[in-house]
């Protein structure tokens, strides 16, 4: 790997959605058919998927340039406010323009890629490879099957249930995969990655604010040094950082943490 480079440009691409959290209570079954029935108290709402890695690396000191679809996806969740039980998640999932029909067609070379691909239609196989293949350095999370689309990837962050369902392709990338196992903590070439031991109160969004610390971390690991990443201090870093936000209700970004 290349490392005699500006690392200071950054983009994210990938799918994004809005995450609208409508908060309530529930004090009575509709008399209609056994279901609660919900009573609103308040909403909020900000970005997610691509969006939400976006902000964490803001959060974290970085200024992304995000890349991604005009159309607009929402996951509305319905929640008991008083036990942040969730009650229901419903998705306006709208077809996206795919990355290679947008009419500004970006350039990833001299930049660090941060991939946030949900399979929704946005990135294809190809679209992944060749920006790996012309970006300084490149972070996926990914939902798709791996395959001969992430040789040039740098470093490939899926969690433990995606990794069971692709254990097979993954051999060949096993040397760049790390795979998140919730409270456990994480994965990286054989050695358990553990995380310290918190209350859990919202794991939506973690994932995203895994991967945005990891890239940042080595992002500015590599300023700091001039040579290397090191890339298992990144995993300790990215552990803390989705610590954080699962302690917190809704999805949040990371605070008070210096990358």
């Amino acid at each position: 790997m290349e490392l005699k480079q500006d690392y200071s440009s950054v983009s994210v691409i990938g799918e994004t959605c809005t995450d609208v959290y409508i908060y309530g209570h529930c004090k009575r079954l509709c008399p209609e058919a056994p279901v609660p029935i919900f009573v609103k108290e308040s909403e909020h709402s900000n970005a997610g998927m691509a969006g939400n890695v976006a902000a964490n690396l803001e959060a974290l000191g970085l200024t992304p340039e995000l890349c991604t679809h005009p159309e607009t996806i929402t996951k509305t969740r319905y929640v008991e406010h008083s036990r942040n039980h969730l009650i229901l998640r419903v998705d306006d999932d709208s077809a996206v323009t795919p990355f290679c029909a947008l009419k500004r067609y970006p350039d990833f070379a001299g930049r660090v890629a941060v991939i946030s691909d949900y399979a929704k239609g946005f990135l294809s196989e190809h679209d992944i490879m060749a920006i790996a293949e012309s970006a300084l350095v490149t972070f996926v999370d990914t939902k798709k099957k791996l395959g001969p689309w992430a040789a040039h990837v740098d470093f490939i962050k899926i969690n433990e249930v995606e990794y069971k369902a692709t254990v097979e392709e993954a051999e060949p990338y096993i040397d760049k995969l790390i795979v998140t196992l919730g409270d456990k903590g994480c994965m990286f070439k054989g050695k358990l990655y553990p995380v310290q031991p918190t209350e859990v109160v919202d794991i939506a969004g973690a994932g995203d604010t895994f991967l945005a610390a990891l890239a940042a971390r080595f992002v500015n690991n590599i300023k700091r040094t001039g040579s290397d990443g090191h890339i298992e201090e990144c995993i300790g870093f990215a552990n803390r950082a989705a610590r954080q936000v699962v302690s917190r209700r809704g999805v949040s970004v990371v605070r008070n943490l210096q990358a």
